[in-house]
Order: structure tokens, then C-alpha cells, then sequence
């Protein structure tokens, strides 16, 4: 079995921009945005799943309420 190693993950090329955050924190904030953005997407799909999966004697409440909830999350 081959070990996991633990190499650093490198850094995506930070543009100049017109702001003042320095770019160690721009950085910082790259990767908890993209962690957010990979949370909100797994979090979406899970919900999916459970709506097409929906069985037994709830199923059309069930069903319906993942309609419901899902409505909001869409991008217009």
C-alpha cells in the first residue's frame, strides 16, 4: 500500500489587483472561498441524490418538500 504524501499544495498565481489586501491574505481567502464553493456543491448533490431516492409511504411530502428547499439554492 502505498503512503500518502504530504507535499503542499502550490499556490495559484495571484494578478495584481487595485484593492489593498495584501496578497498572503488574498491567498488565504482563495482557498476558503474555493473550500465553501466545494461544501455548497457536495452539499447540492447530496440533496439531489435524496431527492430522487425518496421511498415509501412519505414519498410525494418528501418529495415535494426537496423541491421546496432546493428552489432557493438555484442560480438565476
Amino acid at each position: 500500500m502505498k503512503s500518502a504524501t504530504n507535499k503542499p499544495t502550490p499556490q495559484p498565481k495571484m494578478y495584481e489587483t487595485e484593492n489593498d489586501i495584501p496578497e498572503q491574505r488574498r491567498s488565504g481567502l482563495n482557498a476558503l472561498m474555493n473550500q465553501r464553493l466545494a461544501d455548497a456543491v457536495d452539499l447540492q448533490m447530496q440533496m439531489k441524490q435524496a431527492h430522487w431516492n425518496v421511498k415509501g409511504p412519505h414519498f410525494i411530502g418528501l418529495h415535494e418538500l426537496f423541491d421546496i428547499r432546493e428552489k432557493p439554492n438555484r442560480a438565476a
